[in-house]
């Protein structure tokens, strides 16, 4: 118990230091940052969850604001997860280090686990404000109260345990095709484990309305995966990490001779695509960060949503599509946080970025390129939504500028991220990894913030003045606004790049 403690405050340590390292002025005005972002998230939550309360208690629906409540919860529980197990528990540069010191693998296991869920169990309590307010609104009773609260708690350590537990398995069967010779005395125990997780997973999806019983299977499954990350997953995670057959496994450098090779001029922006490419998807972290961490996450949330795609049907007609535009804009940018590609364009170069003011590269085209790997990066995400739209869009038109509306999305998202990594890059970083921590992440959020806070006041007034909840030739008039102002605001952060680079 004090070797796991110990790793834990280690954990821990390193976190802290890796967020307060700054020196005094700038460590007074980050946190400042981050408290006055934590107080616009949870008022803009509080004060929509007011205003659509009455809308939806006068039709009886009130239930589903309790639903888009946790979902919310789960959405970026689920993010901060992905991408948290992924560096935490794959790509730690020291993994094999940390094996030499006399503590059993499975303390190693856990102890990362504890350090993962001690994040979520923090965004789950700033969770309890509106779920306390939701309840108040309805007049719950007090044990429901405790109940919600209680669920919202479990919810940060079971959805890591299934995450974990996947990547485990299917590194496992990985390892076990790629290296035939490889033994491990407790691989059926831990198929088992699997299994029974299975099964007490399907239960808990039966008797999903039965708050005793919920609570009983999760506390199960918690305390069963700690015992079998304790007992057996340790020794198959050092198994899976020494046998080199994760997901992130480096190439080895090959030594190429160039006078084999026949060398001619190329598109300039198409090259430094492919190079910027290249770099992605051989880079095992800007693989996992950039790659597979929004596409598992975009067929997590949006593919779920085609279930319900007969529903969708007519619900621009109840909504209006002024404000299905906003909540498309607010459901794009939540995505567009997770991938990293357009926020770490200038970062991840590290020193090689000082050669490009000696190439005949011109900035214009350099940017440019940077865009465009950004967009490419944002195609499942266009694909998804595009599906979603096809199946709400009552005729042709609305289709098309929900189509040109989600496109412009995109790109003024992208090329805002874009100009603020512009601005603050860093090219210093001794390891990769440190361009995904929570400073580039709240980087990334910031620009999202103001573009909320913009589309949220555009609402408000709206539906107050214009009646935006009616389809009327107002209503494209709107769209046309909205469409306007990213295509400005795009040009300007545009223009802002190419003078910071230069």
């Amino acid at each position: 118990m004090k070797k796991l403690i110990a790793l834990v405050k280690n954990d821990f340590s390193l976190e802290f230091n890796s967020f307060f390292y700054d020196e005094k002025k700038k460590l007074i005005k980050k946190t400042v940052a981050a408290i006055l972002l934590m107080i616009f998230m949870t008022c803009s939550l509080e004060t929509s969850l007011i205003v659509a309360f009455d809308y939806f208690k006068s039709k009886n629906m009130q239930y589903l604001i309790l639903n888009m409540i946790i979902i919310l919860e789960i959405f970026i529980i689920t993010i901060l997860s992905i991408r948290k197990i992924l560096n935490h528990l794959y790509l730690i540069s020291d993994w094999d280090k940390l094996f030499i010191y006399p503590v059993k693998n499975g303390i190693i296991l856990l102890s990362k686990f504890i350090t993962i869920c001690y994040q979520n169990l923090i965004i789950s309590i700033i969770f309890f404000i509106p779920l306390i307010t939701y309840c108040l609104l309805d007049s719950l009773k007090v044990g429901l109260v405790i109940s919600l609260l209680l669920i919202s708690l479990i919810i940060a350590i079971i959805i890591p345990i299934y995450i974990i537990l996947i990547s485990l398995t299917l590194l496992w069967l990985k390892t076990i095709i790629k290296k035939s010779k490889v033994k491990y005395k407790y691989k059926n125990l831990f198929l088992i484990y699997d299994l029974l997780v299975i099964i007490l997973s399907y239960l808990l999806i039966h008797y999903i309305n039965n708050f005793t019983i919920v609570m009983t299977i999760s506390l199960s499954i918690i305390i069963i995966t700690s015992i079998t990350f304790y007992y057996i997953g340790g020794n198959l995670y050092f198994t899976i990490m020494k046998s080199n057959t994760t997901f992130f496994k480096y190439k080895k450098v090959k030594n190429i001779e160039p006078s084999k090779y026949s060398f001619k001029p190329n598109n300039i922006i198409i090259s430094n695509i492919i190079r910027d490419m290249n770099l992605i998807t051989r880079t095992p972290v800007l693989r996992a960060n950039c790659i597979i961490a929004p596409l598992v996450l975009t067929v997590f949330l949006v593919c779920p949503m085609y279930f319900l795609a007969s529903s969708l049907n007519g619900i621009i007609n109840d909504i209006g599509l002024v404000n299905i535009g906003i909540y498309l804009g607010i459901y794009v940018w939540c995505l567009c946080i997770n991938m990293p590609t357009a926020s770490t364009s200038f970062s991840r170069e590290g020193s090689a970025l000082k050669f490009f003011k000696i190439y005949p590269i011109k900035a214009n085209k350099y940017v440019l390129s940077k865009l465009y790997v950004a967009m490419i990066n944002s195609i499942i995400i266009f694909i998804s939504f595009s599906i979603l739209i096809g199946f709400a869009s009552n005729n042709l038109k609305d289709f098309i500028i929900l189509e040109v509306l989600l496109l412009n999305y995109l790109l003024t998202i992208n090329m805002v991220n874009i100009k603020f990594d512009a601005k603050n890059f860093t090219s210093n970083w001794i390891d990769i990894k440190e361009l995904f921590d929570i400073q580039k992440i709240m980087k990334s959020i910031l620009p999202g913030n103001i573009a909320l806070l913009v589309l949220g006041a555009y609402a408000l007034i709206g539906n107050i003045f214009f009646h935006f909840k009616a389809n009327t030739e107002e209503s494209y008039f709107a769209l046309g606004i909205i469409i306007l102002v990213n295509i400005i605001i795009c040009v300007i952060s545009y223009k802002k790049t190419l003078k910071n680079i230069r």
